[in-house]
């Protein structure tokens, strides 16, 4: 199973999943070696949560252009 398939399967039982839109990007920095970083806010309990219990939070960060996510809102 995907990732996607999976989250899609946790939201379809009203599963617990954060999402942090850009908007919340704090800070960012192109850096050399082709690896640049960026700081999103997050809410204090997935912080708290993360801090306290890592091993039991699963995360990434998913980018897409906004024209592909405009595509596929048009092929569903």
């Amino acid at each position: 199973m995907s990732d996607l398939q999976r989250l899609n399967s946790i939201a379809s039982r009203n599963g617990d999943i954060a999402v942090a839109p850009l908007t919340n990007m704090e800070e960012s920095m192109i850096r050399k070696g082709g690896w640049g970083y960026i700081k999103i806010a997050v809410s204090n309990e997935w912080v708290q949560r993360l801090l306290s219990h890592p091993e039991n939070i699963i995360g990434g960060l998913y980018l897409t252009t906004k024209e592909e996510w405009e595509r596929s809102a048009t092929h569903d």
